[in-house]
């Protein structure tokens, strides 16, 4: 599954980002399998760094993770709805 960030166009940029939200996941996995037994968490603040924590943070629930790491109390509460 893929989700594709639409480009802006106002700035003169063409750019056109495409995420992939099962490599995501994969990744994820690979990483909750090298901590040994240790708990796996998830950086998404800013928005999941622009990728669109709404998006990425299901993905990442639905594979296991519960701790998720925001910058601010707001993104906190955004995430947790």
């Amino acid at each position: 599954m893929s989700l594709n960030s639409i480009p802006d166009m106002a700035s003169g940029s063409p750019a056109l980002l495409t995420i992939n939200l099962s490599a995501i996941g994969q990744n994820y996995a690979q990483l909750r399998e090298l901590a040994l037994g240790a708990q796996c968490a998830a950086v998404v603040k800013a928005d999941a760094y622009g990728l669109g924590a709404a998006h990425i943070v299901p993905v990442l629930y639905d594979l296991g993770c519960r701790t998720f790491f925001v910058a601010t109390l707001q993104e906190g509460i955004a995430l947790r709805e």
